[in-house]
C-alpha cells in the first residue's frame, strides 16, 4: 500500500522539479535554504584566492577586496535568486525568455560546463591531499572515491544538498577557527599584518574582480536554489550569510595566513604541525558541500537543454549527474598530471569574462522587461547582448571585467528591447 507514495517521493527528490515549477507547498524554510547556499559558498578555492591577493595587495587592500566582492556577490545572488523564487523555475528555465527555447541551450551549456572545471579542481586537490597524507593511496583512486561522494548527494537534489551541509558545516567552522588559534604563533600580531607590503602589484579593482570571478558562475545560477525559497526576505538573509559572512570569512582567513605565514592554505599548515585528521576533515567538508552543488546545477541545466533540443527527457537529471561526475573525474585526472593552480587561474579568467554577461541579460529581462514577452526558438537580442558583454570584458583590461561585462550585456539588451520599444526576433 505504501510503495507508490514512497516511490513518488524518491522520484520527486531525484527529478527535483528540473523542468517544472516548484509548488508552493514544496518550498523550503530559511534554514534549509541557507544550508544549500552556504554549502556551495564555503569552498576550498578560498585557499587559492588569499595567496593570489597577497601577491599584489597590502593586507588592508586585500581585506577590502574580499569584503566588497562578497557583498557584491550577495547582492547579485539576491537578484538572480529572486527570479527563480518568483517563478519557481531553475536558471535554465528562466533563461528561455531571454535567450529563446533553443537559444538558452548555448548560454546554459557554456555556464554549467564551466562548473565542471571547478569540480575537477576539487577532485584533484582531494586526490593529491589524500596521497600526500597516506602515500599508499593513489591520488586518482582517492579522487574517484571523492567523485562518488559528490554523486551520492547531488543525485538526491535540494534535500540531499541541505542535509549534507547540516552535518558538515559545524565541522568546517570548528576546524577553521581552531586551526587559526593553533597557527596564531606563526601568523604574528595584527600590527605585523597591517605592515605587510606585497612583492608584486595589483589594483584594488583587479583584486575585487579576482574574488568576484570565483563565484560569478554559481551566483549567476542562484535561481536554481532560489526557486525553493518562500520569501524574498529568506533569500536576502541566506545569501548575505553565505557570501557576506561565510565566503568572506574563509577568504579573510586565507589572506591572513598568506600574509602572516606565506601560505594561504590552512590545511597545509595544520598538516605540517601534525594535525592530519583535522586538516583532512576541513578539506573534505569544504570540497564535498560545494562540489555537489556544482554537479546539481549542471544536471538541472542539461536536463533542460535535453528537453529543449529533443523534446524528451530520455537521460533525465539522474543521468546528467552521473555523466557530469564522469567528465569532472576525467578533468581532475588531467589536473593531477598537469598542475592545479595554473589550471584554476586560467579558468578564473574564462569565468570572469564569459559567465557574468549571461546574468546581465537575465537581470535586464526580468527587472527591466519584467519577463513580459512570448517565447521564441532563439531570442537574438539575448545572444547578441551576451556576446557584447563578453567581448567588452575581453577587450577592456581595466576596472572590474566581470561587473563591466554584466553591465554592458544589461545595457545592450535594454537598448535592443525595452529602450527601442521592440523585440528583435529570428
Amino acid at each position: 500500500m505504501n510503495e507508490k507514495p514512497v516511490s513518488r517521493g524518491l522520484k520527486e527528490f531525484i527529478d527535483d522539479f528540473a523542468v517544472t515549477p516548484v509548488p508552493l507547498e514544496r518550498r523550503k524554510g530559511l534554514f534549509e535554504l541557507t544550508m544549500v547556499y552556504m554549502g556551495c559558498a564555503l569552498s576550498v578555492t578560498a585557499w587559492l584566492v588569499g595567496p593570489l591577493l597577497a601577491k599584489g595587495l597590502t593586507f588592508g587592500e586585500g581585506l577590502a577586496a574580499i569584503i566588497i566582492a562578497n557583498l557584491l556577490l550577495a547582492g547579485y545572488a539576491i537578484l538572480t535568486s529572486e527570479i527563480g523564487r518568483r517563478h519557481g523555475l531553475s536558471t535554465a528555465m528562466v533563461s528561455k525568455l531571454a535567450f529563446g527555447e533553443k537559444g538558452q541551450a548555448l548560454s546554459t551549456g557554456v555556464t554549467v560546463i564551466v562548473l565542471l572545471g571547478f569540480v575537477g579542481v576539487y577532485m584533484s586537490l582531494f586526490g593529491n591531499l589524500v596521497h600526500t597524507l597516506w602515500p599508499g593511496v593513489p591520488a586518482v583512486i582517492a579522487g574517484l572515491a571523492f567523485m562518488l561522494m559528490l554523486w551520492s548527494s547531488a543525485i538526491m537534489g535540494f534535500r540531499g544538498l541541505a542535509h549534507l551541509t547540516e552535518v558538515m558545516l559545524p565541522v568546517i567552522v570548528f576546524v577553521a577557527l581552531w586551526g587559526m588559534y593553533v597557527m596564531r604563533g606563526q601568523i604574528g600580531s595584527f600590527a605585523h599584518l597591517w605592515q605587510f607590503q606585497p612583492k608584486g602589484s595589483m589594483s584594488l579593482a583587479a583584486g575585487i574582480s579576482a574574488v568576484f570571478s570565483v563565484w560569478a558562475t554559481y551566483t549567476t545560477l542562484c535561481a536554481d536554489t532560489g526557486r525553493y525559497a518562500r520569501s524574498l526576505k529568506d533569500v536576502g538573509i541566506a545569501t548575505v550569510l553565505s557570501w557576506g559572512v561565510g565566503t568572506a570569512g574563509l577568504e579573510a582567513i586565507a589572506l591572513i595566513l598568506a600574509v602572516g605565514t606565506g601560505t594561504g592554505d590552512l590545511v597545509i599548515l595544520l598538516t605540517k604541525v601534525g594535525l592530519v585528521i583535522p586538516a583532512f576533515l576541513l578539506y573534505w567538508g569544504l570540497m564535498w558541500t560545494s562540489g555537489d552543488n556544482l554537479l546539481w546545477s549542471f544536471s538541472l541545466g542539461f536536463t533542460n537543454i535535453e528537453k529543449s533540443l529533443t523534446g524528451r527527457q530520455k537521460v533525465g537529471r539522474a543521468g546528467w549527474v552521473t555523466l557530469a561526475s564522469i567528465i569532472a573525474f576525467t578533468i581532475g585526472v588531467l589536473m593531477i598530471q598537469s598542475g592545479i593552480t595554473a589550471a584554476f587561474n586560467a579558468q578564473l579568467k574564462v569565468v570572469g569574462i564569459a559567465v557574468p554577461p549571461v546574468g546581465g541579460v537575465l537581470l535586464a529581462e526580468y527587472y527591466a522587461r519584467r519577463g513580459k514577452r512570448s517565447l521564441v526558438p532563439v531570442h537574438w537580442p539575448g545572444v547578441v547582448s551576451w556576446l557584447a558583454g563578453t567581448a567588452f570584458s575581453w577587450l577592456v583590461k581595466g576596472g572590474i571585467p566581470a561587473l563591466q561585462g554584466m553591465a554592458v550585456a544589461f545595457l545592450v539588451y535594454w537598448l535592443l528591447t525595452v529602450g527601442r520599444g521592440e523585440d528583435l526576433r529570428p
